[in-house]
């Protein structure tokens, strides 16, 4: 009898590790239980923005009780997002907003979700590393230019390119006034931005406007650097009062980017180029408006002919007129 036991616990032996042999191949052999996982790559939990949380979703082929843990790269527990959680077949959908079991923010690294199914009684690590990223981009503009356009569609100084550079890959915003108004794509590391002085397909009025550049990484940090002002000109006088004789003759100054501009005085019109129009005063007294304009967009001036200007005309004379009608 006692040499009987040996052999019956070598028949044992060989049965259990036949046993689990077998039901390790029949593990391998059934679907896997979830499919389909999708994990944000990255995340900001201080953004502020849309992507200021982590996604993870995944497919359940049968319904299960689930944990859903946040490892580290060792393998521990920072966050826990379900404990023993009754889902059905589907697709289930968790966030993570970054930060460990006591609330504190977790340091920047990657992250891996896993799961652990009760009825299973598997433990699976999703390959999908979720990578948390605090810290923002460093914005450095290169240039900003012309500070002067005139949108008016000639192709003369219709807008302004701001060119830049970052310290990592992110998109640019150009923010006129506070408000989004260009955008650029891909997260190049350097590139240019343009604005062409119009809202919803209209060109704007004459004035001068704020510029902000914002950099905007794939986590969603964010930074905002100034880059100055632009002014909208489409056409300007150095004068918008002018004393003269009766029949005299007289110069009106103009500033704009368009090749030519149209004139009208004392009933008479022509075309200027050169920034410099020559008039003949009527022979009457009086006071008559000359009107500059070019492409729709209009200045005036007023002419004294044989009294004073108001005092205001010299200090009109000393710089371009800001005041401008349509």
């Amino acid at each position: 009898m006692t040499s009987r036991v040996p052999t019956v616990l070598v028949v044992v032996l060989v049965l259990a590790t036949a046993g689990a042999f077998a039901r390790t191949e029949l593990l391998k052999l059934e679907p896997n239980p979830v499919s389909g996982p999708q994990v944000d790559k990255q995340f900001s939990p201080v953004c502020g923005c849309a992507s200021d949380r982590a996604r993870i979703s995944f497919r359940l082929r049968r319904a299960d009780h689930v944990g859903v843990t946040v490892i580290d790269r060792g393998g521990h527990t920072v966050a826990r997002l379900a404990t023993d959680a009754a889902l059905p077949a589907g697709r289930a959908s968790f966030v993570w907003n970054g930060r460990d079991e006591t609330g504190d923010l977790v340091p920047e690294g990657s992250y891996r979700p896993k799961l652990e199914l009760a009825r299973h009684h598997r433990t699976i690590v999703l390959p999908d590393a979720i990578r948390v990223d605090r810290t923002p981009p460093v914005i450095r503009i290169e240039q900003a230019s012309p500070r002067t356009i005139s949108p008016d569609g000639d192709g003369r100084r219709d807008g302004i390119h701001v060119r830049y550079s970052v310290t990592e890959h992110a998109n640019a915003i150009l923010l006129v006034d506070g408000t989004q108004r260009a955008k650029t794509r891909f997260r190049p590391l350097h590139g240019t931005v343009s604005w062409f002085g119009r809202v919803r397909g209209r060109a704007l009025p004459p004035g001068v406007h704020r510029l902000d550049l914002v950099a905007v990484d794939e986590a969603g940090n964010r930074t905002t650097s100034s880059a100055g002002r632009v002014r909208i000109r489409y056409v300007e006088l150095w004068r918008t009062r002018i004393a003269v004789r009766r029949g005299g003759r007289f110069g009106v100054r103009y500033s704009s980017d368009a090749k030519s501009v149209h004139w009208r005085f004392a009933g008479r019109r022509g075309v200027a180029r050169g920034g410099r129009i020559v008039l003949h005063a009527p022979r009457v007294r009086g006071t008559f408006s000359v009107v500059v304009s070019e492409r729709g967009h209009a200045a005036r001036a007023f002419v004294y002919v044989g009294r004073r200007a108001p005092a205001a005309s010299k200090a009109a004379s000393t710089s371009p007129s800001s005041g401008q009608s349509k």
